[in-house]
């Protein structure tokens, strides 16, 4: 009985899938996959592991990736979606600006010859560390210690080495939750009992993003000035952030940038409101989040991109691993997810 309830539920799944496929292929063609990658090499103070991708694997990644798809940048993505291109196209870029971009990564696109785009957040390359920097950073100096958030309605934690990757955790999702002003109050409090600034340089600097930027192989995007989501502050506010990270980049590059990632990126993450802001301040194309294959029915303010995790792409054994890459970028295996509402 078990048995014929499984394949049932196995066989309503595909056909779901299936359905999707089929309809997708009538109305509209597969142009694009966007890869995102955010850390490459090791990074001491980051917990959120699978972000980090080691550079031998990010090479295999490349090589792959390269094989299977032509990798072009975004403004020969736009020009060959208007002449119907049937070639399988693919995009690679990094979000924030950390500086193993160009410590670890770059050294290897260079070798591919492969073009990449980079969205910058301004006022953390200026500051030399983001936000959520600050927070990393402040829970390893707190293991052993009591974190008193009672100024900001939280109790007190005790901040255990074995338990600080599940707090981090924790943290992170619910301050991503709340609005920008009281993420910033808690980790400015956290920051505080810590006593660990100054904080050691962890983004690009301006100077390896104008080397990166003459290689002709980098474009720059702008990821406003301090990474707040961009629904969870006021339209004005939202506004300087977007103008502020464009003119930053516009006074240290010499050229406007006409491309935008949203912070984090999700559905709800950004809206109309936000769109239209991007539309008035001279931008052209903006990237989400949210998976998904660029199709020829584009909306070009919501670009999907897909993540490249340790958990993607890897097999048991560290490697990469082909097939599981493919399946976890594909219109199939999304189609699945969104069925069943994982994504």
């Amino acid at each position: 009985m078990r048995s014929i309830l499984i394949k049932n539920i196995i066989s309503i799944l595909f056909n779901i899938a299936n359905a999707a496929k089929e309809s997708a292929y009538k109305t509209k063609r597969n142009l694009a996959k966007v890869f995102t990658f955010h850390r490459i090499g090791p990074s001491s103070s980051c917990f959120n592991s699978t972000i980090i991708i080691s550079k031998i694997l990010f090479l295999e990644i490349l090589e792959y990736i390269r094989c299977k798809y032509d990798i072009i940048t975004p403004f020969q993505l736009c020009e060959l979606a208007r002449n119907n291109t049937s070639r399988r196209l693919a995009l690679i870029t990094f979000d924030d600006g950390y500086m193993d971009i160009f410590n670890n990564a770059f050294p290897i696109l260079q070798q591919l010859s492969i073009p990449f785009t980079v969205f910058l957040t301004s006022g953390a390359l200026d500051r030399g560390y983001t936000d959520w920097d600050r927070l990393d950073y402040s829970l390893i100096k707190m293991v052993g210690r009591t974190l008193d958030l009672s100024k900001v309605g939280i109790s007190q934690i005790e901040v255990r080495q074995e338990s600080i990757s599940t707090l981090h955790s924790i943290l992170h999702q619910a301050l991503k939750k709340v609005g920008n002003e009281l993420r910033l109050e808690i980790i400015t409090e956290i920051e505080r009992q810590a006593q660990i600034l100054p904080l050691e340089r962890t983004m690009l600097t301006w100077d390896q993003v104008r080397i990166m930027n003459d290689s002709g192989l980098a474009f720059f995007g702008a990821h406003t000035v301090t990474h707040p989501i961009l629904t969870q502050i006021s339209t004005i506010k939202a506004r300087e952030e977007i103008t502020g990270c464009r003119d930053r980049l516009h006074a240290e590059l010499g050229f406007q940038p006409r491309l935008f990632a949203y912070p984090n990126g999700r559905a709800g993450d950004y809206n109309e409101k936000i769109i239209s802001i991007l539309k008035d301040e001279g931008f052209s194309m903006a990237f989400t989040t949210v998976p998904g294959i660029i199709t020829s029915d584009i909306d070009w303010f919501e670009v999907n991109r897909f993540d490249v995790t340790q958990e993607n792409c890897v097999s048991t054994k560290g490697n990469l691993f082909p097939p599981r890459l493919e399946l976890e970028t594909s219109s199939i295996w999304n189609a699945l997810l969104r069925a069943v509402g994982r994504r």
